[in-house]
């Protein structure tokens, strides 16, 4: 068992967070909880608690796709600070609270319909208004004026944060077809945003990655700009939905794809071995220099739930090394939050549910489900008998028995439903405390005789045992990794409870966007006039009347009609 610097036990995590649109506001409740117990912990140990148990644990690495990303780095520019948390039925508006303020407060339909980045003639990059999201990302990254500093040993130094892009632009690469002399090309476009977080924890991490940013946090609160920059943008990026928000453009150093390890699997009898691969550039892709610079869209478009790249960090960066499954061995795991684990609905079966729209839009549905598609993570954290992964989804009492997109209250409109009303969000983010709490204290445990919990006290193990069934029908005692302290822990005080938030039903009308998705309209009808001359050449006053007395009122009755049956069909209406 691997130990921390005073010697004692210590079991290292990952974090993984799926995309997740507008539930990221699930996963930011998630994280707010999770960092909560965890600086609980830590202050019961450092006063000698009789119910903090003395092990450690180690947060080594955030990976994340889309929404993920965006949560995790809004987690990573707070870290430093003694941010407040966030209860149901708390009093004000939790603007102190950067994870909910981020995700609550801050973002709404009403902002993304708004024309702002269609001003001063400028030609119009996606359907709605991303300029909110920039803003966001702004006050996220200077969180901390007037804020207490927080300790949290529990970090990792430096602390890895991952983020999966969609890198438009592509790296060559070309395959020897030996002797023949030919060489087939390839494009690579699932891509990774790496940064390291210095001077938080106590426990080293190993050494830097070629292709990662350092990042460190200056003395005053205020971090935009630089590297902080580059952290906020990698995640904005990550998060820039196809068509409906506003692609990002990137620079990084072209010497980050100079080492791209690959493993290539042995042949009979041969082990496994790892190869380093690099980019060709060609008169097709001539060689940018030292810098590179790419447009991006969605990370979670190629790469959903980068969960693979989580586990090799927790394997010390080896790609051929595996984590201990065993439970009585296991020493470090994989915590996965996926607001979305349940069933999609299935696309179109016959030509006649099709048309050149509905092609479209099944083609990008089954890209989307797609890149979600890793069954072997998903079978992974639940099985029971497997102690390095562990899964964190959506669950309310009242559907304990349905799939995780209907237990959250974003999980309309394949995802962007949160962004109809902040009571949506709201919901969610209540909700992700509640399931965080019952994870912490169920279910992210291990086996009694795991080497972490050696010296606790035989009061610890009574009060915070945990009954586990196995798939043969026995039961087995389990011990938490992370102990619920008795002020968050519902099994010692009954009022820490995280209570279920109420289904937000009849909240909102969705003909109330009327107005504002018709001024959006115009606004991108205006811009892509201005940018074909449409309204200069022979189309003029016709097309004009056209788009005002029927093109324009027809989309906007169907995209209200589409929500409202959304809505409907979520439950929240």
């Amino acid at each position: 068992m691997q130990t921390d610097k005073s010697g004692r036990p210590r079991f290292d995590l990952a974090l993984t967070m799926a995309g997740a649109i507008s539930a990221g506001a699930y996963t930011a409740g998630v994280i707010d909880f999770l960092i909560q117990a965890l600086d609980a912990w830590e202050a019961g140990k450092k006063s000698q608690d009789p119910m903090a148990p003395q092990h450690a644990v180690s947060l080594r690495a955030i990976s994340g796709a889309s929404a993920g990303a965006i949560t995790g780095a809004m987690l990573g520019a707070c870290l430093k600070y003694d941010f407040p948390h966030r209860r149901l039925g708390d009093p004000g508006d939790g603007s102190d609270n950067p994870l909910y303020d981020s995700w609550v407060n801050m973002i709404d339909i009403s902002h993304l319909l708004q024309t702002r980045d269609l001003a001063n003639d400028a030609p119009p990059a996606s359907a709605l208004d991303s300029t909110r999201l920039l803003e966001i990302a702004r006050k996220a990254i200077d969180y901390g004026e007037g804020v207490n500093l927080q300790p949290r040993p529990y970090l990792a130094d430096p602390l890895r944060f991952i983020f999966t892009v969609t890198n438009l632009r592509g790296i060559p690469f070309e395959l020897d077809l030996g002797g023949s002399g030919y060489r087939h090309a390839m494009m690579m476009h699932g891509d990774t945003m790496r940064f390291a977080l210095l001077g938080l924890g106590e426990t080293g991490a190993p050494n830097f990655r070629h292709n990662e940013y350092p990042l460190s946090y200056p003395d005053e609160a205020a971090k935009w700009g630089g590297l902080w920059e580059k952290f906020a943008m990698a995640s904005l990026a990550s998060g820039a939905f196809p068509v409906g928000l506003s692609p990002r453009e990137l620079v990084r150093r072209t010497s980050d794809y100079g080492k791209m390890p690959i493993v290539v699997p042995g042949g009979p009898g041969e082990a496994a071995r790892v190869v380093e691969i690099r980019p060709v550039w060609s008169s097709a892709n001539p060689d940018p220099g030292s810098e590179y610079r790419f447009v991006n869209v969605d990370g979670g478009t190629i790469d959903n739930e980068p969960l693979e790249r989580a586990r090799i960090e927790l394997a010390g960066g080896d790609p051929l090394a595996r984590n201990e499954r065993d439970g009585l061995k296991a020493d470090r795991a994989i915590v996965m939050v996926d607001p979305f684990v349940g069933p999609e609905k299935a696309g179109p079966s016959s030509m006649a549910e099709t048309g050149l729209i509905g092609s479209l839009l099944a083609t990008f549905t089954a890209l989307k489900n797609q890149a979600r598609f890793r069954p072997q993570d998903i079978a992974l954290a639940m099985e029971d008998t497997i102690y390095s992964r562990y899964l964190i989804a959506p669950v309310r009492q009242d559907k304990a028995n349905s799939d995780s997109g209907s237990s959250i209250a974003c999980g309309s409109l394949g995802g962007f439903g949160g962004f109809m009303h902040s009571q949506y969000r709201q919901h969610d983010f209540y909700l992700g405390r509640r399931n965080c709490q019952r994870f912490l204290s169920q279910y992210l445990s291990l086996p009694v005789d795991n080497p972490l919990f050696a010296k606790w006290t035989a009061e610890q193990k009574q009060q915070y045992g945990v009954s586990v069934k196995r798939p043969d029908g026995s039961t087995v005692t389990e011990l938490p990794i992370i102990p619920l302290m008795p002020a968050l822990n519902p099994k010692f005080q009954p009022a820490a409870e995280e209570k279920e938030p109420a289904w937000p039903k009849g909240v909102f009308d969705p003909a109330s966007l009327e107005k504002p998705i018709k001024k959006r309209l115009d606004g991108l009808f205006d811009a892509m006039a201005h940018e074909t001359k449409w309204d200069q050449k022979l189309l003029g006053l016709p097309f004009l009347l056209g788009w005002h007395i029927y093109a324009k009122p027809k989309i906007a009755k169907t995209a209200i009609e589409a929500i409202t049956k959304q809505l409907e069909q979520h439950g929240l209406i």
